[in-house]
């Protein structure tokens, strides 16, 4: 059941869920509750414009905007000219342009359309990324995989791939498996079909296609599926009111995982015999 905590922001009394309440400390009644807890208010010292930031920014903010910050590190520089900077000068070896960059990067040229024409030159390469061998669980052949899939990938290819679900995902395999489909309906079968058509008017009962359009006979489907009577109780499984004259597409959306009988779509066939 949900537990009444105070709103960390507004003190507002909010439900949460235990399960939330062990996940966190703090819980807000909205987002903007959220972001005014953890915000604060600076004054530009350029400016003199008040502004918000994070509080896990303001010791890393110190001016409003791009424009202020160039005045804010002119005037530092002015009022401090020995303090060395944190910055080194490089040539770049494409053109011979200097440019200037921090020690702690291994930087080698001044932009990134540099860096391309120093692969095209064959004065750099690209570095390969590290690669896991794996052995395809389908053909045997051994590929390779970045880190990240080699606990998912199983197999070198779609090809491989289909070839492995083909046996082992169809009929008795599939986790959704409920038995197949019944080829013999009962002594009875064929003569409770055609007298569901005729009483069908040949018409499909859901879109209204006839047989003359369709360019052949319509299907005859089990309202309720004719696995749940079994072969020993046919004569229940084709009663007239338990069939429904369907074309083929409507019939494919009448089966128990389709659309029709997922919503309940399918007429009700009255109480024939």
């Amino acid at each position: 059941m949900p537990i009444i905590v105070k709103c960390a922001g507004c003190g507002k009394s909010i439900k949460r869920w235990p399960r939330d309440i062990r996940r966190s400390k703090e819980h807000y009644c909205s987002v903007e509750c959220k972001n005014k807890a953890h915000q604060t208010v600076l004054t530009c010292p350029i400016c003199g414009i008040q502004f918000k930031v994070k509080l896990s920014r303001k010791d890393r903010r110190a001016t409003c905007s791009k424009e202020c910050l160039k005045i804010h590190l002119s005037r530092l520089q002015q009022e401090h000219p020995n303090t060395p900077r944190d910055r080194i000068t490089k040539n770049c070896p494409v053109y011979g342009v200097s440019f200037e960059t921090v020690p702690s990067t291994e930087r080698r040229f001044c932009s990134r359309s540099c860096a391309d024409k120093a692969i095209s030159l064959g004065l750099t390469h690209r570095r390969k990324p590290h690669l896991i061998d794996l052995i395809c669980e389908q053909c045997g052949q051994q590929f390779q995989v970045q880190p990240y899939a080699a606990k998912t990938q199983r197999f070198c290819s779609l090809v491989c791939k289909y070839e492995w679900q083909g046996p082992a995902m169809s009929g008795e395999n599939h986790p959704l498996w409920k038995g197949g489909r019944a080829e013999y309906y009962g002594s009875n079968w064929k003569r409770q079909r055609r007298e569901a058509r005729r009483r069908d008017g040949h018409v499909c009962q859901h879109c209204g296609i006839t047989e003359q359009e369709l360019g052949r006979a319509l299907d005859v489907h089990h309202i309720k599926p004719f696995k749940e009577f079994g072969l020993e109780n046919h004569n229940q499984a084709n009663k007239l009111s338990n069939l429904i004259s369907l074309c083929t597409s409507c019939h494919s959306q009448a089966e128990p995982n389709g659309p029709l009988a997922r919503l309940g779509q399918l007429p009700s066939m009255g109480k024939s015999p």
